[in-house]
């Protein structure tokens, strides 16, 4: 869909995926939606939620997100929406 509208998409670089390289890839690229698993979306809550600052939409799946979590990021970030993608919907939206 964000090359439908005009977007571009950003995949993280290759190797193991800590909490400062998601933050500078965040960042420095500029990303204003994202699709973290729930585990993953927990992690940066709890290290660097102001990552977060410049998005607008955050999805989270593969378990449910912790409420803890998204309270964590919302109060650093109030304008970002996020999204628990996790169920029924998720299943069949991502698994084609």
């Amino acid at each position: 869909v964000p090359l439908l509208n005009g977007h571009t998409i950003v995949i993280a670089p290759p190797g193991d995926l800590d909490i400062p390289t998601l933050q500078h890839t965040i960042t420095h690229r500029r990303v204003t939606a994202l699709w973290l698993t729930s585990s993953l979306f927990n992690l940066l809550a709890e290290h660097a939620p102001d990552s977060l600052a410049h998005v607008h939409q955050v999805w989270t799946g593969g378990e449910a997100v912790s409420t803890a979590s998204v309270r964590r990021v919302q109060n650093h970030c109030p304008h970002l929406t996020v999204v628990d993608g996790y169920g029924p919907t998720e299943t069949t939206t991502f698994a084609t």
